[in-house]
């Protein structure tokens, strides 16, 4: 939760690298979040997910897209906060990782707010969290809106059969057809 106080965290070096569970990961075979703070870091890492924390806002640093956990990762998640600062923290991280996704969390403002109000850890023996389901639906609801940013590739239209294509008996019938047909030469 906020109220958790952490040793500040070196502004260079994101939070949650010395995780062991981030060494030696199958590259393109895990999603990788990344959240704005420590506390969203340690939320979503006791649920089980790979996370790195960058302090602040305003932390992140170009040559973290390098870092080998960021680099291997099949797919890249920004935990946006839901403030100003959290869509600046975004917007930085997103001109160095393009490709990466965005997760929001509808109604809350961060995953350790989303935490507070559904994450009774006691409950994944018996049944699915809320928690796990939001962050679910926010994975898909990040994964559609970047499949519709990607612009459509526009396909090139077939080149006009030529007239010699149209001989003979197939030919005919063709030509008898076409005015009633749907299909164009063109």
């Amino acid at each position: 939760s906020h109220d958790t106080y952490f040793e500040p965290a070196d502004p260079h070096i994101p939070y949650g690298l010395n995780n062991p569970l981030l060494k030696d990961m199958v590259p393109r075979s895990y999603d990788l979040l990344i959240t704005e703070g420590e506390s969203d870091c340690h939320t979503l890492g006791c649920w089980g997910y790979s996370v790195i924390g960058i302090s602040g806002n305003q932390g992140w640093r170009p040559e973290y897209a390098e870092l080998p956990v960021v680099e291997n990762a099949k797919r890249v998640f920004v935990c946006e906060d839901d403030d100003e600062g959290g869509r600046t923290f975004t917007k930085r991280i997103l001109k160095d990782l393009p490709q990466a996704l965005i997760l929001r969390f509808d109604g809350f403002k961060d995953p350790s707010e989303l935490h507070l109000k559904h994450g009774d850890i006691s409950m994944l023996a018996f049944e699915r969290s809320p928690f796990i389901q939001s962050i679910d639906i926010a994975i898909q609801a990040a994964t559609l809106e970047k499949a519709m940013r990607q612009p459509k590739q526009t396909k090139k239209k077939p080149v006009p059969m030529r007239e010699e294509a149209f001989h003979g008996l197939a030919g005919k019938i063709v030509k008898l057809l076409e005015p009633s047909l749907e299909a164009s030469r063109e």
